[in-house]
């Protein structure tokens, strides 16, 4: 099964109805019976939940990859993936910068994670040398906005950075990328790469600089939902904000520690959220996720994080029962526009703000 996925960054102009730079995640996934468990690695399965059982059966291990734009000062972007195992960077053949155009004339100025969202590769685009975290992933950060507008925005991965690069006329120019290293340690599961550093230091970045990736792997095992039910793993991927509690409503997991210092991610298995029980059933303007920070905190129902991860849906269409989720907390504490102001969405709000973005894990 694939997936594919965008952001649009038409406007940083949020609204309940439309929230600009959202992520669309054009993805399905399949129902399960209940108490199966969903295995990212050898060995597949007890009931296949639709995330394919053993990611080993075509052989090498090949896990779900989740870029999130965390960095309050990047541009958005697209990405490039490669590994080094030569004198030069070697990419997946025709492979194209992801997430794809999604214009009807194929032009890619609408396709890119925007600051504060987030999307799962396709698989296909990995590179086909990658081999169960034997080499190290290499990830170019493109300026979405640099590539559209240049001589050739229709250019593969190798066109802008392989063999030949940087002298090649079709080289992509440094100053419209940024690279950073996944290390050999990938391969070990599904994993958030949190892309937090930023190309200058600014507001919520203080002295860092660069694309400083931080890697958080999810669980190794996922219990499979029911019928009514979806499977959620946390992520701290905020800047700013240190060891925070997350509450998860209509859930039996408890209060859930997040701590981004030790990469602590919780629960271990995944935690079952019971859904609303009909798509215009109230609740989904209600029940969510909460976090405690010190004094202050965090709420969002489900409904918002619909609108914040993928404004082109509603929630019953966005939250597919049985299907599986990553709820990644990102962005600035004291960021100057809030994700709310008097009760509601900050039509202001420019994924700069701490929030969660949800995104579905599929193969």
């Amino acid at each position: 099964m694939t997936s594919s996925a965008f952001t649009r960054t038409t406007s940083s102009v949020l609204t309940a109805a439309a929230i600009a730079c959202g992520v669309a995640i054009l993805a399905h996934c399949g129902m399960s019976d209940a108490g199966s468990t969903a295995v990212f690695a050898d060995g597949g399965a007890s009931g296949d939940p639709g995330l394919g059982g053993s990611y080993d059966d075509a052989g090498p291990s090949t896990y779900p990859l989740l870029p999130v734009n965390a960095s309050p000062g990047l541009f958005a972007f697209r990405v490039c993936l490669s590994t080094s195992q030569y004198s030069y960077f070697s990419f997946r053949f025709n492979a194209v910068p992801w997430p794809y155009a999604d214009t009807a004339d194929g032009s890619a100025s609408r396709a890119a994670i925007a600051v504060g969202s987030g999307a799962q590769v396709p698989l296909e685009i990995l590179p086909d040398v990658y081999v169960g975290g034997s080499s190290p992933l290499n990830v170019f950060l493109i300026d979405a906005h640099a590539l559209a507008a240049s001589a050739n925005p229709s250019a593969t991965c190798e066109d802008l950075f392989g063999y030949g690069c940087p002298g090649k006329p079709s080289c992509l120019a440094p100053s419209n990328y940024l690279h950073t290293v996944a290390p050999q340690s990938w391969g070990a599961g599904p994993m958030v790469v949190a892309i937090v550093g930023c190309p200058s230091p600014g507001p919520g970045c203080g002295a860092t600089r660069g694309p400083l990736a931080k890697l958080v792997f999810l669980p190794y095992v996922w219990t499979a939902p029911q019928t009514n039910q979806i499977s959620v793993a946390l992520a701290h991927a905020s800047v700013t904000t240190g060891a925070v509690v997350a509450t998860l409503d209509s859930s039996d997991a408890g209060a859930i520690p997040l701590d981004e210092v030790n990469h602590l991610e919780g629960p271990d298995h995944g935690a079952l959220v019971t859904l609303p029980a009909l798509p215009s059933s109230p609740e989904w303007e209600t029940q969510g996720i909460a976090i405690q920070i010190a004094d202050a905190g965090l709420r969002m129902s489900l409904a918002d994080l619909q609108r914040v991860s993928d404004p082109s849906s509603t929630p019953a269409s966005f939250f597919k029962a049985g299907a599986f989720y990553a709820f990644v907390l990102t962005g600035d504490q004291g960021a100057a526009n809030p994700l709310y102001v008097d009760g509601g969405i900050n039509p202001a709000f420019d994924g700069t703000a701490l929030h969660f973005v949800a995104i579905q894990v599929v193969r």
